[in-house]
């Protein structure tokens, strides 16, 4: 492919009021994790803040400051926030094709017959409609968009290669990746070997890591006397099971695996029962704390890959380079 033509490819993965976003060009790679939400305007453009228009709508993007609310207000909310983080990872022109990929939730993906549902191919249709940052022209060019299940894309980082080619699974022949989000975890199975997953092991639970960080938040507060911000401070205080504050390092990794003690039970259980032999794969903001209760139930081979908060992001971002390549 001659350099003119190199799409930007581009996955962004949204939990929530988390967005992580994974951008490839030219051998150059970016990643964002950050809390942020869209806000709908109806009045005049804000002054010193970019304004973003879609769907006939005006929207501004901005820090989120709470952590257990979703933030989202519909698609056109949500498209501005996906391209939100393409124009600050420096992909806006409109001289390179962007290939776009990002997630919908499960249950939301699957009809009852596994089948995608009809509302995974009407949003890859009304994504591809141009999105324009005001007042300067810094449309993006999607060529294509892409919308994969959550859970999925962290599969695809562990099964693809950062060129879309296939890693050789050695002796595992079947994986099932544990996936904890802002509200809930999701649980699905794949067949290591053909990349195809197993529907029946394919399921949800409500709890995730927002109340391990309101958790780690009441403990610090309580033991030490100070207020801990929501936002973006909790979720690195969750991946790093250390919470900073003027200067004084919190240990906030044991009430982090004791909030996710009954979702590691319930994992547990389901591996033990439908996969007693598989791999277990641990992805998500929190994932470190997961895997560490998954073993104290006493679950064989548990696996956690680098940075598991953006594994969603990473593997779409492998995904788009089948979607340009292979031209799905």
């Amino acid at each position: 492919m001659e350099a003119e033509t190199q799409p930007a490819l581009v996955a962004v993965d949204i939990d929530g009021p988390v967005l992580s976003c994974f951008a490839l060009r030219l051998g150059g790679k970016n990643l964002l994790l950050e809390a942020s939400s869209a806000i709908e305007l109806n009045g005049p453009n804000p002054v010193g803040m970019t304004v973003y228009e879609a769907d006939r709508k005006r929207f501004v993007v901005r820090a989120h400051a709470d952590i257990g609310s979703e933030g989202d207000i519909g698609l056109a909310a949500r498209r501005v926030r996906q391209v939100d983080a393409v124009l600050r990872t420096g992909y806006a022109d409109n001289h390179h094709p962007t290939v776009m990929v990002s997630s919908m939730p499960l249950a939301d993906y699957f009809q009852s017959s596994g089948q995608a549902s009809s509302a995974v191919q009407d949003l890859e249709q009304r994504l591809t409609e141009s999105v324009t940052r005001l007042p300067t022209p810094a449309a993006i060019n999607l060529a294509r968009f892409k919308v994969v299940p959550r859970t999925v894309g962290a599969f695809m980082d562990w099964a693809f290669d950062d060129d879309g080619e296939p890693v050789d699974p050695g002796a595992i022949e079947r994986l099932v990746v544990v996936d904890v989000g802002l509200t809930g975890t999701n649980v699905v199975g794949f067949d290591a070997r053909t990349q195809e997953i197993d529907h029946t092991l394919m399921e949800s639970k409500p709890g995730g890591f927002a109340r391990s960080l309101s958790d780690a938040a009441d403990l610090v507060s309580a033991h030490h006397g100070v207020e801990i911000p929501t936002g973006n401070t909790l979720l690195q205080a969750a991946i790093a099971g250390v919470y900073r504050f003027q200067g004084v390092r919190y240990s906030v990794e044991r009430v982090l695996k004791k909030s996710l003690a009954d979702t590691a039970r319930w994992v547990a259980d389901l591996v033990r029962v439908n996969a007693a032999h598989a791999h277990v794969l641990v992805v998500g903001v929190g994932a470190k704390h997961l895997a560490a209760a998954l073993i104290d139930e006493g679950v064989a081979n548990v696996q956690l890959p680098d940075r598991p908060e953006h594994a969603n992001a990473r593997g779409m971002a492998k995904f788009a380079v089948l979607v340009w390549r292979e031209g799905l």
